[in-house]
């Protein structure tokens, strides 16, 4: 028999060996980088997340144990009475100045006022207050004059006096040589006056 060198090359076979390994490891390397690296980017994710959760738990713990504090929901209370009491102020204010705008409107009577309405009788008519009812602005008095003639005429000076909104007068007496009329007379607001 014959025997015949045969040569091996190590080195060659050595190489042959690596491709096939890395083909394999290539594979599994080619799916599980991706996989790996995701994993990573979620950990790291659900870290951030669950730093952030905590840090606002403290946040939101810190607020709520300020809010429960004592002193600071007796500062509240306070702040809140002032408040209340300062709606008050500024209601009745407001009421006041209604009030007074109200009042305004209606002419003052004083005796400037009677002075002008027994004017317009001239030295034929007296006249004689009787009352005033300021809710209304009704005007009572008593107009008297020896001549009977003279009371129409007196009537008619107070209606373009501009005073009266309404001059009413419900009859006349005659007593002791005097004619007496009895007037009812609604005073006109200062803005219808003007």
């Amino acid at each position: 028999m014959i025997h015949a060198n045969k040569e091996l090359d190590l080195l060659r076979s050595y190489r042959r060996l690596m491709r096939g390994e890395k083909g394999r490891s290539g594979l599994l390397h080619h799916f599980l980088t991706p996989a790996a690296a995701c994993l990573l980017v979620c950990v790291l994710i659900w870290g951030v997340l669950l730093l952030m959760n905590s840090s606002l738990s403290r946040l939101t713990d810190d607020v709520n144990d300020w809010l429960l504090d004592p002193a600071v929901t007796q500062q509240y209370s306070e702040a809140a009475d002032r408040q209340q009491y300062n709606d008050s102020l500024v209601q009745a204010l407001g009421q006041v100045q209604a009030l007074t705008d109200a009042l305004a409107t209606y002419p003052q009577v004083d005796s400037a006022l009677i002075s002008r309405i027994g004017a317009a009788g001239g030295a034929e008519v007296s006249m004689s207050l009787t009352g005033y009812d300021a809710d209304t602005g009704a005007l009572r008095f008593d107009a008297q004059s020896t001549s009977v003639i003279d009371i129409p005429g007196y009537v008619l000076k107070l209606q373009s006096l501009g005073l009266f909104r309404k001059v009413d007068y419900t009859g006349y007496t005659y007593e002791d040589g005097m004619h007496v009329l009895s007037l009812n007379c609604i005073l006109q607001g200062k803005e219808t006056a003007e």
